[in-house]
């Protein structure tokens, strides 16, 4: 799991909780989906030493209180451009 913030402790526990439940490892990183520089030094630091990845879930986005059909297209490209970034920065 990445995240730019840090974890809370209610995150932590709720982590705990799902890997005593399913016997999943989750790895917590610190770090910002839509900086290439950060997500290379996961990639090469952290995700290179795992087995492979079934896949992953890009969460990252810029909130606005809007329903995304009612956002314009600037705040649109706004919203979605840390997906984006970070799917770029993961397959590079």
């Amino acid at each position: 799991m990445v995240a730019r913030s840090p974890p809370s402790q209610m995150k932590i526990e709720e982590v705990a909780a799902l890997e005593n439940e399913t016997g999943a490892k989750v790895k917590i990183l610190q770090a910002d989906v839509s900086s290439y520089e950060q997500m290379r030094f996961v990639q090469t630091n952290v995700l290179a030493k795992l087995p492979n990845l079934a896949g992953i879930v890009l969460a990252a986005m810029v909130l606005h209180d809007q329903l995304v059909t009612q956002l314009d297209r600037e705040t649109y490209f706004k919203v979605i451009a840390p997906k984006v970034t970070g799917k770029i920065s993961l397959t590079l």
